[in-house]
Formats: C-alpha cells, sequence, structure tokens
C-alpha cells in the first residue's frame, strides 16, 4: 500500500517515464492513473516508439517534482496484464479513459485497439523533498 502523500502525488503530477534500450535512456511525460486499489496504471498508443521499448525492457523509471519541490521516483516494471478477465480489464480501461485527462485527444473509446494499458509494477519508492538537501531519500518496500 502506497503512503497517502504519494498517492496524491502521483493523481495530481506529470511524470517523467525513463525507459533503456541498447543502454539508451528515452524519457517522456506521461500522466499517470492511480486506481481505488491504489494500482499505478498507464497509457501508451500501440506501435510508438515507447510501447516498442517497452516490449523489450519494461524495467521503467518515473519522475516528478511537485509544487512544494518533493521529489517523487518510483521503480519497477510495467506489465501488461494477460491475467485479468476480459470484464477486469474493460472496467480498468473505461476508468482510465474516464479518469485520464486528455486521453479523449488520443483514443475513440475505451476499447480503442491501438490503446495499450500497462500496470506498474513497483519495486522501489523513492521521495525526497529539495528543500531539505541534507536530508537522506526515503525509500520503501512495496
Amino acid at each position: 500500500m502506497l503512503d497517502s502523500k504519494i498517492v496524491k502525488i502521483c493523481k495530481e503530477q506529470i511524470f517523467f517515464l525513463g525507459t533503456a534500450v541498447n543502454q539508451v535512456v528515452h524519457v517522456r511525460p506521461m500522466k499517470l492513473f492511480v486506481d481505488e486499489k491504489e494500482n499505478v496504471w498507464l497509457v501508451s498508443h500501440k506501435g510508438t516508439d515507447k510501447t516498442k521499448e517497452i516490449e523489450v525492457n519494461n524495467v521503467v523509471e518515473l519522475c516528478t517534482v511537485d509544487d512544494n519541490t518533493n521529489v517523487l521516483r518510483l521503480q519497477g516494471k510495467l506489465l501488461q496484464r494477460s491475467d485479468m478477465s476480459p470484464e477486469e480489464m474493460q472496467q480498468i480501461r473505461q476508468q482510465l479513459f474516464e479518469g485520464l485527462p486528455g486521453i479523449k485527444d488520443f483514443f475513440q473509446t475505451f476499447m480503442d485497439p491501438d490503446m495499450v494499458v500497462y500496470q506498474l509494477d513497483i519495486d522501489r519508492v523513492i521521495f525526497r523533498s529539495l528543500n531539505a538537501a541534507l536530508k537522506e531519500e526515503l525509500h520503501f518496500k512495496k
């Protein structure tokens, strides 16, 4: 279970997703979706460089800085949940389609076949306030 401060940041901030393929790092902005069970979800368009990179190496890091200069880093793997029932996945896709700002600019419906849905399997959470430069990072285990 994620700390409430971390969930709040996840829901409010734009993150930067870092992927790495062939020792080359790629970073791009992403908006996260956190469901009622505090699962973190991301959406991408099928066939983009990003989805191709995730297919090769699904180990990623997401990073943001909030308005209070708190830095949040989430490290883990992006998973396409093939173990979910079609009904469960449909429900998640519908929540994403209704809850992510701007998603309707990229996809026509929540069942758009070009929409790829990933769940972040978090291995490590790192939280640090930039206001407290001498303070150590706080590391959380899942």
